[in-house]
């Protein structure tokens, strides 16, 4: 007898997980994510709860739709698409939950009440939790106050009270940089039964801070088992967006991070002025054919693309994929048809290299540098922060020098 057919069906939840989001990286950690599980467990009902933003547009998730619309087993559950309404509703729970284990302290349940809430009644139903967090969010580096942070931690905080098991997925853990909030971590880290990392600076890092050795494991990140769309439709795309397969193209996708706060102005500029170097160099001396990939919705995508390319001379040979919106699994099997890619978003790094697609990382995290370790590929990461064209030239014509053997390999 199979352990598909030994398991009990379960009810899953993941947490902080979606299909729609603009950044498509976090599409993709939960396209693998879901394969994987529906894989293994397929007799599994799962609920998703995606961050409040997550219902913006359902026209990024082309295969989603497609593959599992209409399965019976997968429950999304609808947010707000309002911050302030999030965090409001967040903290309401967290004090209802304290009320109600305050008073079984004194012989009262009246878990009852928690019913009347669709979020508090899918945790207080769902046998385990997947804890996904948007492949980094489980971290305090996007806060700007310490009370923004603590806000951020109260879901954590309340499938912590609840006494559900969950477990991390793959994913980067950062340095905390708030005493408090590294205690609320501790907290929440230690009680998980199970803790995925997806490099190896996570994993030391858990370790200094004192998490139990024995719950802390090695995982490459899920988005590398996301399937791209089918040859055909990708090539549908690429003639739509006038590109023909017969040319060398070179895959690049470009990142507004400035705006992410990864960078400064000064290096976001000479970020800029290298990377237009590049396409110049790369048109003009490899004889290649760009395609501008973006990873996180058109609008970054027009940003960045301007500050690049208003003062390129030679335009004929690069090629903006803006036509539409299009869903991870497309930019997926666009980026699987290039000779070489080059990206600033990391899981635009990982749909190339999972691809089998000689890959140029360009970094703001240690997160590059440790995916790319798992692979052997760490040498063609790039640190933005000191980034010189010199080197990203040497790092261009190593890969593309090697691209086929890269292939084969």
């Amino acid at each position: 007898m199979t352990h598909k057919e030994t398991h009990k069906e379960k009810k899953i939840l993941i947490f902080q997980a979606t299909p729609f989001a603009i950044n498509r990286g976090l599409a993709a950690i939960f396209m693998g994510n879901l394969k994987v599980w529906k894989t293994y467990f397929p007799h599994d009902k799962i609920f998703v709860e995606p961050s409040y933003f997550s219902f913006a547009s359902t026209s990024r998730a082309l295969l989603y739709n497609t593959k599992y619309k209409n399965d019976d087993k997968i429950y999304l559950i609808k947010q707000t698409n309002s911050n302030a309404t999030y965090t409001v509703k967040s903290f309401v729970r967290v004090c209802l939950v304290t009320a109600m284990n305050m008073l079984k302290c004194c012989g009262l349940d009246v878990s009852r009440i928690l019913y009347f809430d669709k979020i508090l009644n899918t945790y207080l139903a769902s046998d385990i939790v997947l804890l996904s967090n948007n492949g980094d969010g489980f971290s305090d580096i996007y806060c700007r106050s310490q009370f923004i942070s603590i806000l951020t931690f109260i879901p954590y905080l309340v499938i912590s009270m609840l006494n559900k098991p969950y477990i991390f997925l793959p994913q980067t853990i950062t340095p905390f940089k708030r005493q408090l909030i590294k205690h609320f971590a501790k907290f929440i880290l230690n009680k998980s039964i199970l803790i995925m990392a997806r490099e190896k600076e996570t994993v030391k890092y858990l370790e200094i801070i004192g998490i139990n050795k024995k719950k802390i494991f090695l995982v490459p990140d899920m988005a590398f088992v996301m399937e791209p769309c089918s040859l055909e439709h990708t090539n549908k795309i690429l003639k739509e967006e006038g590109i023909k397969k017969n040319q060398r193209i070179i895959g690049i996708s470009l990142r507004y991070i400035i705006k992410d706060g990864n960078l400064d102005k000064i290096t976001y500029e000479k970020y800029v002025i290298n990377m237009r170097k590049l396409i110049e160099y790369l048109t003009n001396c490899l004889d290649a054919t760009v395609l501008l990939i973006p990873h996180s919705g058109i609008y970054t995508f027009n940003k960045i693309n301007r500050d690049v390319l208003k003062k390129i001379k030679n335009k004929d040979k690069v090629y903006s994929t803006n036509k539409r919106e299009y869903a991870v699994e497309e930019l997926k099997g666009m980026i699987g048809e290039c000779d070489l890619f080059i990206g600033a978003y990391m899981h635009a790094n990982i749909g190339a290299l999972s691809m089998c697609v000689p890959t140029i990382g360009l970094s703001y995290s240690y997160k590059f540098q440790g995916i790319f370790e798992m692979l052997g590929q760490e040498k063609y990461v790039i640190n933005l922060k000191n980034l010189t064209y010199e080197e990203l030239i040497l790092k261009v014509e190593d890969a593309w020098n090697n691209r086929e053997k890269k292939k084969r390999n």
